[in-house]
């Protein structure tokens, strides 16, 4: 078992002895923030800031210090101390370098205030970023309200769906995460359709993960029977022809 208390009182001996030395102070605060005391992580940081001088840190030492920052809003995220969160981005983006991390945070943190249009404007430029992230992309439907847990979709939902990552697959259509993902949500013949589009170049490149990466779809009824119909009908294609019916 843990002694997380122990570990807490073990860091702070640390820290006393050697409180120039900015690792015992993060120590100090994830020994806090591991015995589920995040608000105390918070303040043995700040305490730490406030040692600092105002054009900290120097040129060899400013990803580690982005480090700490990052970690911190974290903290405050995880308090639900939100505006706090936003507030300490805003003010120390200019000492953050990890500046793909400092918008999928601030993303987050927008999107749990609320405001949701500034939430998705930025995860769509990390979409452009790296269009084959399926975060961004689940991200977006949760700014426009188009999520489910559960994976159910009434039909107008689909159908802004439907519109959305086709406006999407016009923007990114290398990527193979804008073609996958409207497997989940169609049904019936779009989904047949939809699911022959994004096999056949995945059967020609002869990529190994393709049957995992589908079987979850296994669990939506009707689904699995339609993919076996597909493939049964692209065996007996190749089988007779030599290529992929159409081809």
């Amino acid at each position: 078992m843990r002694d997380l208390s122990g570990f807490v009182e073990t860091r702070q001996q640390l820290l006393s002895l050697k409180p120039n030395h900015r690792m015992n102070w993060i120590g100090f605060a994830v020994a806090h923030h591991l015995n589920s005391n995040s608000s105390k992580a918070v303040e043995v940081l700040e305490a730490y800031e406030g040692t600092l001088e105002d054009d900290y840190p120097p040129e060899n030492e400013r990803y580690e210090h982005n480090e700490m920052l990052l970690y911190k809003i974290s903290l405050f995220e995880e308090c639900g101390m939100l505006d706090r969160a936003l507030e300490e981005m805003q003010k120390k983006e200019s000492k953050i370098v990890d500046k793909l991390s400092f918008k999928e945070q601030m993303a987050s943190v927008l999107f749990k205030l609320g405001r949701f249009d500034e939430s998705e404007s930025i995860y769509r430029s990390l979409l452009f970023m790296n269009p084959d992230n399926y975060k961004y992309f689940i991200a977006v439907q949760k700014c426009l309200g188009l999520y489910s847990d559960n994976g159910q979709y009434s039909a107008a939902d689909v159908e802004r769906l439907s519109a959305l990552y086709n406006s999407l697959k016009e923007k990114y259509a290398w990527s193979s995460a804008v073609k996958r993902i409207p497997l989940d949500f169609l049904e019936g013949e779009k989904f047949q359709e939809a699911a022959d589009n994004y096999v056949r170049p995945l059967l020609t490149k002869g990529v190994p993960s393709l049957f995992s990466d589908l079987s979850p779809l296994y669990e939506h009824p009707g689904k699995a029977n339609i993919l076996e119909q597909l493939f049964l009908k692209l065996e007996d294609s190749i089988r007779d022809s030599g290529c992929f019916p159409g081809w």
